[in-house]
């Protein structure tokens, strides 16, 4: 299933994978465990997790107010004088 990225704004004592299933039920299942819990240095407290759309759901619902938000994740392809050319179809 495709991973969704959230931003979270998270109190220190949260800002664990484990803490994160605990608070809203999820599993390592429902976590892309490559990613894991990302702090964000642009502001204290602020975290970037991949969930599936599910467990995304789920913490949506059940968060505070204002303190997750969905994050487009778009592919990142290389480009410019060191990127290697696409293979024509």
């Amino acid at each position: 299933m495709a991973k969704v990225l959230l931003k979270l704004q998270l109190p220190s004592e949260v800002a664990t994978l484990d803490a994160l299933k605990a608070l809203y039920g999820l599993s390592d299942r429902d976590f892309d465990q490559k990613f894991g819990l990302r702090r964000i240095r642009t502001k204290p407290g602020l975290y970037a997790v991949k969930v599936d759309e599910a467990a995304a759901e789920r913490i949506l619902r059940d968060a505070p107010p204002r303190t997750v938000v969905r994050q487009s994740d778009p592919k990142v392809e290389a480009f410019g004088l060191g990127a290697r050319p696409r293979a024509s179809a």
